[in-house]
């Protein structure tokens, strides 16, 4: 995947205040922080880390960084994502504080995957209450890496785990760009991507796709999984509406349906239909690259 960027860039004023409050975002040594309830994970990368940390709190997340422009700079994507992600998936705000840290050096991020049992070559992480974030990994900024773990985040404060692995990181994919598109068009940067087709003998049959639990072996199939489970969601986004993510993603959670049967008992959609929608998705996914944009 080619991540590209064109436009200006035209920063915003920081005004140091949480999305939708007040707060300012004072930064704090780590014994003045409200919430230092981090799990061992996060401990471990302050410890290990080559530079001293800096803290501030929001309503929302702990945030945890090198310098105050890195802090200020994650923090306001973070709030301004937290509350584009709620709002798409109509959840209500969780009472409970996240952590967001901000890794710096490549060879603590090495660690922080390691430790997660996570591939290395990845820039994001989201394990519970905590999100972990390579700023700036060999291949620069991808731009997508907030929206995607926020889209991960917030599924997990509503449904912990509940969600079939396809649909949470077809959300992620799906919605992760959406998000990150609108954001960058705050600050005047417009994104778009080029994708290579996906092979054939790296294609996940849907049926295969939907029982899987954990992500393959082979790289390139993870890749492929990914790209799937992102198309996917988009096509049904555009099937029943973006606005109908949410009560789809609450109806398959609650009540154990498969996407067929979602599909066909919420929204009246015929199996033929839905098949008709799978087939679609496979032909494009194999055609040649193309640059996408929103």
């Amino acid at each position: 995947m080619r991540w590209m960027i064109y436009g200006m860039c035209c920063w915003l004023g920081w005004g140091v205040a949480a999305h939708g409050s007040g707060r300012p975002f004072d930064v704090k040594p780590w014994r003045a922080l409200e919430d230092r309830n981090v799990s061992r994970l996060g401990r471990a990368v302050m410890r290990g880390g080559t530079h001293a940390w800096i803290h501030a709190e929001s309503e929302t997340f702990t945030y945890h960084a090198a310098t105050r422009e890195r802090l200020e700079s994650v923090a306001r994507e973070a709030e301004w994502t937290y509350a584009e992600v709620s709002e798409r998936l109509g959840l209500s705000p969780a009472s409970e504080r996240g952590h967001l840290f901000v890794v710096e050096d490549e060879g603590d991020w090495t660690r922080v995957m390691r430790a997660a049992g996570r591939r290395a070559d990845g820039v994001a992480l989201h394990v519970g209450r905590e999100i972990f974030i390579l700023r700036d990994g060999p291949g620069g900024r991808t731009f997508v890496d907030i929206p995607h773990e926020m889209v991960h985040y917030r599924l997990w404060q509503q449904y912990g785990r509940d969600l079939p692995l396809w649909l949470e990181e077809g959300l992620a994919e799906y919605l992760g760009w959406q998000v990150a598109i609108r954001y960058q068009r705050t600050r005047q940067l417009h994104l778009y991507r080029e994708r290579s087709p996906v092979e054939e003998q790296t294609w996940i049959p849907w049926t295969t796709l939907f029982e899987m639990e954990r992500y393959p072996a082979d790289p390139r199939r993870t890749a492929a999984f990914y790209r799937q489970s992102g198309g996917l969601v988009g096509a049904i986004a555009e099937k029943i509406g973006e606005k109908n993510l949410g009560p789809l993603v609450q109806t398959i959670v609650e009540k154990g349906y498969t996407l067929k049967d979602a599909l066909a008992i919420e929204f009246d959609l015929e199996e033929s239909v839905v098949d008709d929608m799978l087939k679609r998705v496979e032909q494009e996914m194999k055609q040649p690259a193309e640059r996408l944009a929103r």
